[in-house]
């Protein structure tokens, strides 16, 4: 497949598949239920845009008084920076970090991650686990081709931030978001793997950091990616934003 003919997944289904992604999530977290690693690769879809919420390997029920887990959970690239910074007592919010990571992730052009990211899949024998990937293979199933419909709105993978380390993760997280403080996430200077030393860095304008989203995309992405995790939306309330005013909801499946 020639890369160069990505034009990637129009606007409209992307909201679809972040809509239906909040139901799961909404429903999980009123039951009490961390998922702990949302990633793509963890992400089924079908042919008529249904996707849902896969591997619940590292789920764990949470309750009150909150627990301590490990922060060894979520895949880095989608680990919240609560995580990163050595906090025993997290709760549903880590989850909205990781659905916001790939959130602006569809809107991130980068054909050669896609390329990785498909062969992967294929090695694994695993059939449709991106949003990406399984656009393509609809329009291919329906059009006769591996084609993707022409759009004004580029969406290939890539992710967010693509960390190789924690501290580099961190540090990737910090250039784009500005290096939190005390005024912007109260407490985040007594977590345990909090260093005075961490360079200080600008917040950058999220219209440069994902140009495809328009302002309301932009708004919901940064109460996803909120550093305060106590302020970060909740799945339940980013389904009210006015992003998904024009939502498509595909039709449920009921098996008789």
């Amino acid at each position: 497949m020639d890369a160069s003919a990505l034009t990637g997944i129009p606007l409209p289904l992307i909201k679809s598949y972040l809509f239906q992604l909040l139901q799961g999530l909404a429903f999980c977290h009123s039951h009490r239920v961390l998922h702990r690693d949302l990633k793509p690769q963890n992400l089924l879809i079908n042919a008529e845009g249904s996707i849902k919420l896969a591997d619940f390997g590292l789920a764990r029920a949470f309750g009150v008084p909150v627990r301590t887990y490990t922060h060894e959970v979520v895949t880095l690239w989608y680990r919240a920076p609560e995580i990163l910074l050595g906090c025993k007592y997290y709760s549903t919010a880590v989850d909205i970090w990781s659905l916001g990571c790939i959130f602006a992730e569809m809107h991130l052009v980068c054909t050669q991650h896609h390329a990785k990211c498909c062969g992967e899949h294929r090695r694994n024998g695993r059939h449709s686990l991106c949003p990406l990937c399984s656009y393509l293979e609809v329009a291919a199933s329906q059009g006769g081709g591996m084609t993707a419909v022409s759009t004004p709105h580029p969406v290939t993978r890539r992710a967010l931030f693509p960390g190789d380390s924690e501290i580099d993760q961190l540090f990737r997280i910090f250039r784009t978001l500005g290096t939190p403080d005390e005024v912007v996430w109260p407490g985040v200077t007594s977590m345990p793997d909090y260093k005075p030393s961490f360079p200080k860095w600008a917040r950058q304008d999220f219209s440069k950091v994902v140009p495809p989203l328009d302002e309301d995309g932009r708004n919901l992405l940064s109460q996803m990616l909120h550093y305060d995790p106590n302020k970060r939306i909740s799945a339940k309330a980013a389904l009210t934003h006015p992003f998904f005013q024009d939502v498509t909801k595909p039709v449920p499946h009921l098996r008789l």
